[in-house]
């Protein structure tokens, strides 16, 4: 049988499989500044809430104020948000939202974000440098997070 001329040659996939893939993609990576792990005085700025692998998150966005090389930065604290009806007292947000009033919240149904505002705090920052999955990430992809509120600096609990 003789093989129709349509068919590529064995050397022309030699070839292709040579040949570069440049994706397109739209959009560009926007990672949050990498400085140096250590606490830093943060003001609050604003809340965002955002959906990951099906569980809501929380991210409550802070501001560094020490004086320095730092300041300005702006910084990422990330909670759970429970899907059943009741807070954990191991919950991330509700730990910060206690520190931030300095009491247990009269109803667990209506913690605002707004307990934040005004307010500043010690925070905890750390460098990511893992992936969801515990791979490690390239430098060029590592961030810093705010791990936790340490205190609030302010004696207002306005």
């Amino acid at each position: 049988m003789k093989k129709s001329s349509s068919q590529p040659q064995k050397e022309e996939f030699l070839e292709d499989e040579n040949e570069d893939i440049e994706l397109s993609e739209t959009g560009e990576v926007v990672l949050p500044p990498l400085i140096q792990p250590s606490r830093y005085e943060v003001q609050f700025l604003r809340a965002d809430k955002k959906k990951f692998f099906r569980r809501q998150k929380l991210f409550l966005w802070f501001q560094i104020i020490t004086p320095g090389e730092f300041h300005g930065n702006q910084l990422y604290l990330v909670c759970d948000i429970t899907s059943r009806k009741k807070w954990h007292s191991s919950s991330k947000f509700l730990q910060t939202w206690v520190l931030a009033v300095g009491k247990k919240p009269d109803r667990y149904d209506r913690m605002s974000t707004k307990v934040f505002r005004g307010k500043v705090f010690l925070a905890d920052v750390v460098t990511v440098t893992k992936n969801a999955r515990g791979w490690e990430r390239p430098p060029a992809l590592q961030y810093s997070v705010i791990r936790g509120l340490v205190r609030r600096l302010t004696d207002s609990y306005e």
